[in-house]
């Protein structure tokens, strides 16, 4: 178990990043296997040495705002918040942090959430409009083909009239 606030934030952010990577490339056992061993070894860490609550909080509030931009659409409003939120959250958890480093782990993690959130979205809105669309023939996509009937042809057909 990490007794150093940094060693314990590696291995939190390591471990979100194996999560993500099995949510990514799902079957593959041992990036989420390890994610999540160290993404439990860093919250444990964190909680042995005494974490700031008010600070883990607000980094919890930061995933949720960045949970309320994928699904809302708010222009990036909640995501920039969500980013504010969880870098500051990251850099006040501990006495011992160091604020630069806090910084550069926090900032991408966060753009990383965002942007398997929104493909995450994208993808289950695709996959919502696939259900029940039925395809309707418009007079202007099929205006130059005259009464040539859709579906399959014989292509020989024409040979033998």
């Amino acid at each position: 178990m990490p007794t150093n606030p940094n060693t314990a934030l590696m291995f939190f952010a390591a471990g979100l990043l194996g999560v993500y990577a099995e949510f990514c490339f799902p079957g593959t056992v041992l990036p989420g296997v390890a994610g999540g061993v160290l993404f439990l070894l860093g919250i444990a860490g964190f909680v042995e040495m005494g974490v700031r609550w008010s600070a883990a909080l607000l980094v919890v509030a930061g995933f949720v705002l960045i949970a309320a931009e994928a699904v809302l659409h708010a222009r990036w409003v909640l995501a920039a918040a969500g980013v504010l939120a969880i870098v500051t959250g990251t850099i006040r958890l501990h006495d011992g942090m160091r604020p630069l480093l806090a910084a550069s782990v926090a900032g991408p993690l966060a753009v990383i959430t965002i942007l398997l959130l929104c493909i995450a979205v994208r993808a289950g809105e695709n996959k919502k409009q696939k259900i029940g669309v039925v395809f309707w023939p418009s007079d202007d996509i099929f205006s130059s083909m005259g009464d040539v009937p859709l579906g399959r042809r014989d292509l020989h057909a024409a040979d033998k009239v």
